[in-house]
């Protein structure tokens, strides 16, 4: 039989060695867990901006096909892309039409806008900004294929960190990464 006695000098918790063992594994798993969590949001980064790119496109086809949007009439259904934003890295963004419709936050005019940093994005022109117009039947107007390739700014580590996105001259949008399309873009990422 055990006496009350005894039971109250049992110790109850954990003794200096098992602290420090359980913070030897704890910093352990950080060190694994830390550096792909980075590259996780790195990747979610660059995902985010293109899919966001795909949307902004997608609008501004619906809107022209909507509104019947022709060669003729005075309205057009714009997508403006800008490489630079101030000087930053990164890429800005909007979707305009000529009526005056206004989004919150975004100047007069635009509907949808975007201002972006850490991923570079390039297109298949020298031009600093890329202007694509749709048209009533959600074709682009001047009838070419724009190429745009997003790639994260930053560490080379990891496949996903980049995206290239085809707008054929038909306004269908296809998305691409380094899994489905090898030949993606140039680079995983620019440092």
């Amino acid at each position: 039989m055990i006496s009350n006695r005894s039971r109250s000098t049992c110790a109850a918790g954990f003794t200096l060695i098992e602290l420090m063992v359980g913070i030897a594994v704890l910093a352990i798993l950080l060190t694994v867990a830390v550096p792909s969590l980075q590259k996780i949001i790195r990747d979610n980064r660059v995902t985010a901006q293109a899919n966001e790119l795909v949307a902004m496109a997608n609008l501004a086809r619906n809107e022209a096909v909507r509104r019947g949007i022709n060669r003729f009439s005075d309205e057009q259904a714009l997508l403006r892309l800008d490489k630079n934003i101030e000087g930053a890295d990164g890429w800005s963004g909007n979707v305009s039409l000529a009526d005056g419709v206004t989004a919150e936050g975004c100047p007069t005019g635009v509907i949808r806008c975007a201002s972006n940093e850490d991923v570079e994005i390039e297109w298949n022109s020298n031009d600093t900004e890329l202007v694509l117009s749709f048209m009533d039947r959600g074709d682009l107007e001047d009838r070419r294929t724009a190429v745009i390739c997003f790639k994260h700014k930053g560490s080379c580590e990891g496949s996903r960190q980049h995206r290239k996105i085809t707008i054929f001259p038909s306004g269908i949008v296809e998305t691409n990464s380094p899994r489905t399309d090898p030949l993606a873009c140039d680079e995983a990422c620019v440092e």
